[in-house]
């Protein structure tokens, strides 16, 4: 099977399908490969993404000149996407 995503999330200098295998992938639930490391409680889970390697690069210089992690920068990008699909209150 095909993971195909919306135009709308990628760029169109990426693919926009990656190989998805339904039995090994689970929406709620970590493989159990995936525990925390020391220092995080256990609600976190572990995410992995495929890019090119040379996005990875820039990204990775990109983060060390702001002296952060890419890890805590994927965090603070993926919560405001988050929080932009939300729909307005209506109070």
């Amino acid at each position: 099977m095909t993971l195909t995503l919306p135009s709308t999330t990628c760029s169109t200098r990426y693919p926009t399908t990656m190989p998805y295998d339904e039995k090994t992938t689970s929406v709620d639930q970590p493989s159990e490969t995936d525990t925390a490391p020391s220092g995080y409680s256990s609600d976190w889970n572990k995410l992995t993404i495929y890019i090119p390697a040379s996005l990875r690069k820039q990204f990775r210089l990109a983060c060390m000149t702001k002296d952060r992690s890419m890890s805590d920068v994927l965090r603070d990008i993926i919560a405001d996407y988050i929080s932009e699909q939300k729909p307005p209150d209506n109070d």
